[in-house]
């Protein structure tokens, strides 16, 4: 259940007694019980005959798709954030492990520098998402990391390079 912003009560408060409730249900995408109740709750009551003319549902429709376009485009600004700070906590997951690897005493010299390379890459994707909302550069910037590792990866598989 979506809750009610100070706009879309703002907006019902205006518009519900002058306008029928299935036609405020699609204006508020919600539905005709949720407005009802709202209105209720809020006590507003109807001041108007059923038919309202129809450049004034004209004008209601206008500012309802406002309104509605604007949620879109809100809901699309905190859904990418949401996106890009998951890929962040995930990138920085693959950076620690690269990290541990590349400091592994165990490992040859230049397989630590291959990893060690893996965790600039890692790191650089890091700083690119975290400056930047456009969403084709950051699935350019995550092409590229994975390209880079998997070109390191099968360098370290070469003939006598161990891991």
């Amino acid at each position: 259940m979506r809750r009610w912003t100070a706009q879309d009560e703002s907006l019902l408060e205006i518009l519900y007694p002058i306008t029928d409730t299935p036609f405020l249900s699609k204006i508020l995408d919600r539905s005709v019980s949720a407005i009802a109740h709202k209105a209720s709750r809020m006590g507003l009551r109807r001041t108007y005959s059923r038919e309202l003319p129809v450049e004034n549902r004209t004008k209601i429709i206008e500012r309802g798709f406002t309104l509605r376009t604007r949620r879109v485009r809100i809901d699309y600004v905190l859904d990418t954030r949401k996106i890009i700070e998951d890929a962040i906590t995930n990138l920085e997951e693959l950076a620690g492990e690269a990290h541990t690897r590349a400091t592994a005493k165990y490992l040859p010299t230049d397989t630590r520098q291959k990893w060690a390379r893996i965790e600039t890459y890692i790191y650089q994707t890091i700083n690119t998402l975290t400056k930047n909302y456009d969403s084709q550069q950051i699935a350019q910037r995550l092409e590229e990391l994975n390209a880079r590792v998997e070109k390191l990866m099968e360098e370290a598989q070469e003939p006598g390079d161990e891991d």
